[in-house]
């Protein structure tokens, strides 16, 4: 996640306005990397492992900008995904896909996905506000595992995700 973040010069979250063919629209609902010069930004799929967004709904958006004239280009290289369906395009093993995306009804799941996001969302709310965060370490003991310090900060981080969730939502 953290090479993303580096990685990528514009960072946002976005509200899919529309997807024909190539290209799409997204409104933007909060940027945490870069600049934008409106409130709705474009984009199109370009390069063989471009992707086109097709969940409605808000979604994370990781990019390069580059030289496009400001238009975006989605990549499978980068964390770009629904926030909707929060999974990282491949859903987990026996899971159903609906037509559009992946029906995330499996509890164990979900928890999961919950977790990771809210620890990604309070990493880029500290890359916007430009203060330092400590970044999940890969292995961690069991002991770290059981310590409470690191249990609050867990549910922390997910109350903050859900609040924006449902802000972005009550805005919608």
């Amino acid at each position: 996640m953290k090479r993303n973040i580096e990685r990528s010069d514009l960072i946002f979250i976005g509200n899919l306005l529309s997807s024909e063919g190539d290209k799409y629209s997204f409104e933007v609902i909060e940027v945490f990397k870069g600049e934008v010069a409106s409130d709705t930004i474009h984009g199109e799929a370009i390069e063989g492992c471009s992707i086109t967004p097709y969940i409605d709904g808000l979604w994370i958006i990781y990019d390069r900008v580059e030289e496009r004239e400001g238009m975006i280009d989605l990549t499978f290289c980068n964390l770009s995904r629904s926030l909707i369906t929060l999974s990282k395009g491949i859903p987990p093993p026996g899971i159903e896909k609906a037509d559009k995306g992946v029906d995330i009804t499996w509890d164990k799941d979900l928890s999961v996905a919950l977790r990771d996001w809210a620890q990604e969302y309070a990493m880029l709310v500290s890359l916007k506000n430009e203060q330092p965060v400590a970044v999940p370490q890969e292995e961690i003991t069991t002991e770290e595992k059981n310590a409470s310090s690191s249990g609050l900060l867990t549910y922390v981080a997910i109350g903050l995700a859900l609040i924006a969730l449902l802000v972005a939502l009550i805005k919608k």
